[in-house]
């Protein structure tokens, strides 16, 4: 008898343990493959280019809009005016063609004697005094138009010319 209980075949009691220790691979979660959404780009308005137009042309249109600050006294302006100044004059000029404007003001012979000039009041874009110019502003100045008369700059050495009688 243990012979044939040995012999039986041992199916059903093998498949209960493979069942049992049979380890099945998890499938692996499939991504869903979603197609790609095109990237909205953002419109971008365009604003007209400002007119072109000459520095000279920008000078007394900065003249007309700010008579108190761009007029004949020449009194120095305060430092970084054009950024005050861009916001209300974008319309007819560009920030570049403004601040060729504001520089050849600055290289006025008179504007360069005012500016080296110790007391002499900084004006704002209203033509109220911001401030005054410095006694170690006023030599930095002067030392400046010097140096570039020496080179042989002409605006320079016609506001040395003026300098001479006030500081003779």
């Amino acid at each position: 008898k243990l012979k044939q209980g040995l012999n039986k075949p041992k199916t059903t009691l093998s498949a209960q343990v493979q069942k049992k220790l049979s380890i099945k691979p998890k499938a692996k979660p499939v991504a869903k493959v979603k197609p790609k959404q095109q990237k909205k780009k953002k419109e971008l308005v365009e604003l007209p280019p400002p007119p072109k137009c000459s520095t000279k042309k920008a000078l007394r249109i900065l003249r007309e809009r700010f008579p108190n600050a761009f007029n004949d006294e020449m009194k120095p302006l305060k430092p970084a005016i054009a950024n005050d100044v861009y916001d209300l004059v974008n319309d007819v000029m560009s920030q570049q063609k403004l601040r060729h404007a504001i520089r050849a003001y600055q290289r006025i012979p008179q504007y360069m004697l005012n500016e080296a000039t110790a007391g002499m009041p900084v004006l704002d874009k209203e033509g109220n005094k911001h401030d005054e110019v410095t006694q170690a502003i006023a030599e930095q100045r002067m030392n400046r138009i010097k140096s570039r008369a020496e080179r042989g700059r002409t605006k320079e050495q016609k506001a040395l010319e003026l300098l001479e009688p006030v500081y003779s």
